[in-house]
């Protein structure tokens, strides 16, 4: 019987893609990029990260495909294997059988495709994301290590000691008409995201720092705790449950485990109308217990420094504590949730 993993949901160019959630080691924001003659098929741009160089690689330049030009709002998948993947935006994360082929990818490196909202998903082989010459010699292997599972090569190459005579041109070429080409005002903000990763990268490795999950409810933005969530969800899973507080907006099935959904408009005392499967679900995890949040929209992730925590601002509305503290954020402040408050109150009215 073939195993459930949990693979990691993405779109580029209107396609849809997925891989395995494990072999994915961070998501980015899109950054700066310089071009490279250097590295195999499929890699055009490197970027620096935390005293790394990250070599870019891109699948439809891999495929021979016409270039399309980036933008700012891009993210990058940064994989185990050591390359940064240029995509449109992450969509989920969700739990699905193994494939039941033999594991020797087609030369797309598309293992299987699948249906998922009734749009058609590649699942992506992780061999994809080595050089060329090591997928062609199978110098590939796989290692189980405790949960994780790693790609090992027998053989290992860095990606910069692989060169392709007279490929120099085309990798120079798609740099210019895909990342190049981004307007100024693109260029300004990824040039910014820049110093901030930077600058974090320095703050991190001394600690100190809270990564915030910044939701969107009715117009107004407020911050999750990141240590708190487990994953984000689609609402589309959801089933209403008629008869309760009209804080719990329903239930959803998650790889087996039925979770309690509370709506963040309801218990911010907002009564906005939406139309079903609209917004994201917040999997939130407090002490023992899982349940889903439904927020509007999901803005960003950032770090904030904890020393920079301060209570609410004068004026901030009173929600009777379930707002923990705030952080400066932009030319504002965002204000962070309680989650074991907004765990209380809703365990009150239920009773």
């Amino acid at each position: 019987m073939a195993e459930n993993t949990d693979w990691l949901l993405f779109e580029i160019r209107d396609r849809y893609f997925a891989l395995k959630a494990q072999f994915v080691r961070e998501i980015l924001w899109f950054l700066p990029l310089t071009p490279t003659t250097l590295g195999s098929k499929g890699i055009f741009a490197t970027f620096p990260l935390r005293g790394e160089i990250i070599p870019v690689f891109d699948l439809f330049f891999s495929w021979g495909a016409e270039p399309s030009p980036y933008k700012s709002s891009y993210q990058l998948l940064l994989l185990d294997s050591g390359m940064a993947l240029p995509i449109t935006n992450v969509l989920e994360v969700i739990s699905w059988e193994d494939p039941k082929k033999e594991i020797h990818p087609d030369s797309t490196g598309a293992w299987e495709e699948r249906v998922w909202k009734n749009k058609v998903v590649s699942l992506l082989h992780p061999h994809m994301f080595l050089p060329l010459e090591q997928r062609e010699n199978g110098d590939l292997s796989i290692a189980e290590e405790g949960d994780s599972i790693q790609l090992v090569d027998t053989k290992r190459k860095n990606w910069d000691e692989f060169f392709l005579p007279g490929e120099e041109n085309s990798k120079l070429n798609w740099h210019n008409l895909c990342y190049s080409i981004m307007s100024e005002s693109e260029h300004k903000e990824v040039n910014a995201r820049k110093d901030s990763y930077t600058a974090l990268a320095t703050v991190i490795e001394t600690g100190g720092m809270e990564p915030i999950s910044i939701v969107k409810v009715s117009e107004e933005s407020y911050g999750i705790s990141l240590d708190a969530v487990l994953e984000f969800s689609d609402p589309s899973h959801l089933t209403p449950l008629p008869g309760v507080t009209n804080l719990l907006v329903g239930c959803m099935n998650l790889r087996g485990e039925v979770l309690p959904v509370l709506g963040l408009d309801q218990i911010l005392g907002n009564q906005t109308d939406r139309p079903y499967g609209f917004g994201k679900v917040v999997i939130i995890k407090e002490d023992s217990q899982q349940f889903g949040i439904l927020v509007d929209e999901l803005v960003d992730v950032v770090y904030k420094k904890e020393e920079d925590r301060r209570p609410p601002p004068l004026g901030t509305r009173d929600l009777e504590g379930m707002i923990q503290s705030s952080y400066k954020h932009g030319d504002g402040f965002i204000n962070l949730l309680n989650i074991s408050t907004i765990l209380k109150r809703t365990k009150q009215e239920l009773h």
